[in-house]
């Protein structure tokens, strides 16, 4: 592989997670700080070349959102409030509610209204897209050594 495209690669994979983590900080997405996160790895096999962003199992969520309808995790949303340090409000009769509760309140919620989308991938993806050229221009270089080199062998 041409050292030029591993090198644009690598540079792109660790741009797009340095994004990320700044995306994640602008949209105040970081109760546990386990989306910070971010790893990649570079694969290439002859001709194919792949970026993967190694993340959190839960990034989707925070990405996509969530449409109502179903009741969220029970335990990732119980740990959330004690990290997040969430304080009650006091209920119509003026007490507040339990641990318990809150987490039930909390989920409802979730599963009446769901959660709002909050694109940090797409968002430091799109801020990375002046790399898509520079890509397109080394695999072009490459291929076009390639091809002098073959019709150099070929005309021997």
């Amino acid at each position: 592989m041409d050292k030029e495209i591993e090198q644009i690669l690598y540079q792109v994979a660790m741009d797009v997670a340095m994004d990320y983590k700044a995306e994640l900080n602008t949209l105040n997405v970081s109760a546990t700080g386990n989306l910070q996160n971010v790893d990649f790895e570079v694969e290439v096999s002859g001709n194919t070349y792949k970026i993967y962003l190694i993340l959190q199992d839960y990034w989707k969520f925070v990405e996509h959102g969530r449409l109502p309808g179903s009741f969220p995790n029970i335990g990732k949303l119980q740990q959330w409030i004690q990290i997040k340090q969430i304080l009650p409000r006091p209920m119509a009769d003026g007490k507040l509610p339990t641990e318990k509760q809150l987490v039930y309140m909390i989920g409802n919620s979730i599963k009446e209204k769901g959660i709002q989308p909050k694109p940090a991938l797409a968002n430091a993806l799109q801020k990375n897209d002046v790399y898509l050229n520079k890509i397109k221009e080394a695999v072009s270089k490459s291929l076009d050594k390639e091809i002098k080199q073959m019709l150099k062998e070929l005309n021997k």
